[in-house]
């Protein structure tokens, strides 16, 4: 009996680990992208303090909650955040966030921006070679967010990001 009340406790404690450690995933990546968009130099200087800063996520993610949270709070800039579908228009948002890990939205989604001057920002494997512009990912074993960019396509559309920002990041 000794050691199924041991065993049951050791379970216990093992899935209120795992638990916190998703819960804390969205509100990592929602403080990441408030971090981001305070970081790129806005060529418009009207955007972010007279004008919001657009931020969309596409499709249904606890990370809109969690950057609703933040925007309320958030005395630096304006940030108004919208879940959006990939079949609307995205040419008015300024940074487009996409939880997915599906190749094919991926395509999807790149194509429709085009090289509008939108900053694309994903957090799934290796988006970040297939074209997204900032990719947020977690090594093994870490729970700290870490980020990478491709700074090609970033240039390619002329969008710059703070140095200190750029030197902390990965690059591909």
């Amino acid at each position: 009996m000794r050691l199924f009340s041991l065993t049951l406790t050791i379970l216990i404690l093992t899935a209120c680990l795992f638990v916190s450690a998703d819960d804390s995933a969205p509100k990592q990546k929602a403080e990441f992208l408030m971090n981001l968009v305070e970081n790129i130099e806005w060529s418009d200087s009207g955007t972010g303090k007279t004008r919001p800063i657009n931020v969309a996520v596409v499709g249904s993610s606890p990370v809109t909650d969690e950057l609703l949270q933040l925007t309320k709070n958030n005395n630096k800039l304006k940030v108004d955040v919208q879940e959006v579908s990939l079949s609307q228009e995205l040419s008015d948002y300024h940074v487009v966030y996409t939880p997915t890990d599906d190749l094919g939205q991926l395509a999807q989604l790149l194509k429709k921006i085009g090289n509008n001057k939108i900053c694309t920002v994903s957090s799934s494997k290796d988006f970040a070679r297939y074209g997204i512009m900032v990719n947020l990912f977690q090594e093994k074993g870490k729970s700290k967010i870490k980020y990478e960019l491709n700074e090609m396509v970033l240039d390619g559309v002329g969008l710059k990001l703070k140095n200190n920002f750029v030197k902390q990041a990965e690059k591909i």
